[in-house]
């Protein structure tokens, strides 16, 4: 690695760096920050059932923090499209190999019940599913609809797709996106940090804090990702978030705090949850951005000839 050395990582943090880059001579804004934030999010990442487990065990639910036997969750839910077997393999390992854009013929865990783990008690479980699941498949299957009549129409998509939204309980819609974000948070880590996360679930129009931002994408393609929180940088500054991402959607979650900007191509639907349970807001609108899930990194939502034209030439 060439260039000035960083300051030290926390433990479970690795720096990831493309082929040919260099470090700068000095951290780009708010990379200490984004450090600290990492070592807090990822505390105990390592311990077992850390992440998203896949078997049974007693443990802290992610939405409601208390500790239980845990049920099996679908991330996203099951009826949007996550019921078909998965294969699961760590994006790490296809970043870093000569075919990052082709899934690995081997090394790979299969799933039969789709993407998801054990995360959930069974009343939290039971709530989403009953509350919010119904309007978050009825929106993601009319967006896909609507992509394809664009495919069909015209051959190709637009780089954003602008909704009028006044049919749905984006509340609704927007607590089941969020869900499957505090889904991917390691063990306790993000209630420790934004107990009132729990609230925001169970109590519908409770808002987002302030320091937090939920971003929405419209993708498509096979892959799907699941992120605990991560960091990227530029030389302009650094980015902290973590994402559930299966077509028709991309949810992130960004960690706005001092020195750390949103992430690109995502539209901010943090307001959407200030909606109550079934409020239909009767003039709201959206410009959401559409992207692709080609790419082993989380944010990432570039399409396969994009990212292959950035990658170093093996000449």
């Amino acid at each position: 690695m060439s260039g000035s050395e960083f300051p030290r990582l926390p433990p479970s943090i690795q720096l990831l760096m493309r082929a040919g880059d260099v470090l700068p001579d000095t951290p780009p804004p708010g990379y200490d920050r984004a450090m600290g934030l990492l070592a807090d999010l990822l505390e105990g990442i390592d311990s077992p059932n850390a992440f998203v487990p896949s078997s049974k065990h007693t443990g802290l639910c992610r939405v409601c923090g208390d500790f239980r036997a845990l049920t099996f969750e679908h991330i996203p839910p099951r009826a949007a499209g996550n019921s078909r077997p998965a294969r699961a393999f760590w994006s790490l390992q296809m970043a870093t190999s000569d075919e990052p854009l082709a899934f690995p013929t081997r090394g790979w865990k299969p799933s039969q019940r789709g993407v998801g783990g054990y995360v959930l008690c069974a009343v939290c479980n039971n709530l989403v599913g009953t509350r919010y699941v119904p309007e978050y498949v009825h929106f993601a299957n009319t967006l896909t609809d609507r992509v394809c009549v664009l495919l069909e129409s015209s051959g190709h998509l637009p780089g954003i797709l602008e909704l009028q939204l006044g049919d749905w309980a984006l509340g609704d819609v927007a607590r089941a996106g969020l869900v499957t974000l505090m889904d991917v948070a390691v063990h306790d880590r993000l209630l420790a940090r934004h107990p009132d996360l729990t609230a925001v679930v169970q109590h519908p129009g409770t808002p987002l804090p302030p320091s937090l931002r939920l971003g929405l994408t419209l993708v498509l393609g096979s892959q799907a990702r699941l992120s605990a929180p991560i960091c990227t940088t530029n030389p302009e500054g650094c980015v902290a978030f973590s994402e559930a991402a299966l077509a028709p959607f991309a949810w992130t979650l960004g960690f706005i705090e001092d020195g750390l900007g949103p992430l690109d191509r995502t539209s901010d639907v943090s307001d959407w949850l200030l909606y109550g349970q079934a409020e239909r807001p009767a003039e709201a609108t959206l410009e959401l951005p559409i992207g692709f899930l080609a790419s082993p990194n989380p944010g990432d939502y570039r399409p396969a000839p994009e990212i292959e034209a950035d990658m170093p030439s093996s000449d």
